[in-house]
Order: structure tokens, then sequence, then C-alpha cells
């Protein structure tokens, strides 16, 4: 019977801890989402080359697990640029995220004529048009934050490019960009190497990508905020592994109208090209600059 009432004793102590904990955690929680922005715009998350929505979701997560957001959706995006939504934005929905997962994932980089690797980024700039034209429709959604990690980037760059005039679409309120390879990938673009950024941003070596955005300058919305987030691990590009920090920092250039233009690069372990999507240190700090009072 002693032994009984011990393992019952056991027991409660265990479920009470457990109920002390999940308080502990939903009330830090509801703090947290003190310290955040609540709107309706929708933050579109795109992802790299040759990749999926499963690149999007460490981010994704991040932002909800600190109460920033209380919706993500996917968005698959067909190679004939359907869109269908998994999950439902509901009309009072915090600061939704969408996660958009391309069929058509590898738009190609360097491996073409100039002409021809512009005129993909176009195209493939156009998936975001869809998703953008998408949620539009369906949720009547009149703002929009946009992050990119890799070709990501590129085809956020190009969607805006491509559509800064029409006004009816939604406003774009931020810009996140994440290993962006705007002046060229060292593997695919060993010439891009040699490249030098001069006082304005501008890259002394040109890649097709690149000159594809150089009407960006004149263009680019004057109400939208930047953070370019990339990384050094040390070696003697001072690069991601695959991306040179003059090549990720040429977009300050292109987005020199920019209402803000704000820069972050990650050091270490965590600095390496598909590491950036997944560094607590690079959420933390696109969380703040979001959604941040």
């Amino acid at each position: 019977m002693l032994k009984q009432k011990k393992l019952y004793l056991l027991v409660f102590a265990l479920g009470l801890m457990a109920l002390i904990t999940l308080g502990a955690i939903s009330l830090r929680r509801v703090n947290n989402r003190q310290n955040y922005i609540k709107s309706q715009t929708v933050t579109i998350f795109v992802h790299g080359w040759g990749s999926n929505y499963t690149a999007e979701e460490h981010m994704a997560n991040a932002a909800k697990r600190a109460g920033a957001t209380d919706t993500i959706v996917r968005a698959d995006v067909s190679k004939a640029g359907k869109v269908q939504f998994l999950g439902q934005i509901n009309k009072h929905a915090t600061n939704p995220i969408i996660e958009v997962n391309l069929a058509d994932n590898k738009t190609p980089e360097g491996t073409e004529k100039a002409a021809r690797v512009r005129q993909l980024y176009h195209q493939s700039g156009h998936y975001i048009k869809d998703v953008v034209l998408a949620l539009k429709t369906k949720y009547k959604v009149r703002s929009i934050n946009l992050v990119g990690h890799s070709m990501g980037n590129l085809l956020n760059s190009y969607y805006i490019l491509d559509n800064v005039a029409d006004y009816s679409l939604p406003v774009i309120k931020h810009q996140v960009v994440i290993a962006g390879h705007y002046d060229g990938i060292k593997a695919m673009q060993p010439y891009s190497l040699k490249s030098k950024l001069n006082r304005q941003g501008r890259p002394s070596v040109i890649t097709p990508e690149y000159a594809g955005l150089l009407k960006l300058r004149q263009k680019f919305p004057k109400s939208t905020k930047v953070l370019n987030i990339y990384g050094d691990i040390g070696d003697r590009y001072h690069s991601d592994g695959q991306v040179t920090t003059t090549s990720a920092k040429s977009y300050r250039y292109l987005a020199h109208r920019a209402a803000s233009y704000s820069e972050y690069k990650v050091t270490g372990n965590g600095a390496r090209h598909s590491q950036l999507h997944e560094n607590g240190n690079a959420d933390a700090k696109i969380i703040e600059f979001l959604w941040g009072k």
C-alpha cells in the first residue's frame, strides 16, 4: 500500500511539473506576442535551386515558436504556374506565412547564354506573381513581405522588377535576402571571383543575372525595407562556401532606393550556404526585422 501511495505521489508530482512547464511556455508565448506587430501582411518564403518548401520550415517554425505568427500555409506551384494552397489563412490570422514549393526549381545559373539566363529568371519570377495573384484572389491580400534563399532571391527580385509599376498588386513592405548570389556563384561563374564593389556597391564584374536586374536601381519601390543576410566562413574568397560576400552585398547597389537597407553577416559554423536558412541568429534577425515593434 505504501509503495502504491508513493507511486501516486510521483505521478502527481510529474503531472504537476508538466502543467507548470506548459503554463510557463504558454505564458512566454503570450508575452512574446506582445513584442510583435499584429498584421494581415503575408510573408512569402521562396526556396533555392533544386530545393523545396522544407528549406523554409526552420525559419517559419522559428517565427511561430516566437509568437510572431500563428499561421503557416504551403503553396504548391506547378510548372504551368497553377497554385494550390495546403492550409488556410483565416480572417483573424496574425502575420501569416506562405511556404512556396516550386515544381520548377532549377532555373539554370551561369550555364546558358546571357540573354537566355535573363529570360529564364524573368519567367521564373512569374511563379512569384502566380502566388501573389492567388493570394490576392482568395484572401484579398493587400501587402506582402518577400523572403528568399539563394535562387529564391533572384526570383523575388525579378518579380519586383517586372511588377513594380503594377499598382493593383499587393504592396511589398519588406524583402529579406539570404545568401543571394546576385553577382555570381563561385563554382559556376569563377570569373566573378575577381569582382570588387565600388562605394555605391556596384560590382566591377557584371554577371548575366545581375545585368538583368540593373534597371531595378531606378525602379526599386521606395517604401520597401531590405535586410540582406550573408555568410562568411573565413575562406580566401570570404564566401559562404558557394557565394562570395561581394556577390551577396552587390544587392545594395540595386536596392539603393529602398526605405531602409541593412546587412547582417553570419560567421562560424552556421555561415555555410545551405545552413543560413537554419541559423538561429539569422532567424532572430528576420523575426525582428519583419514583425518587431
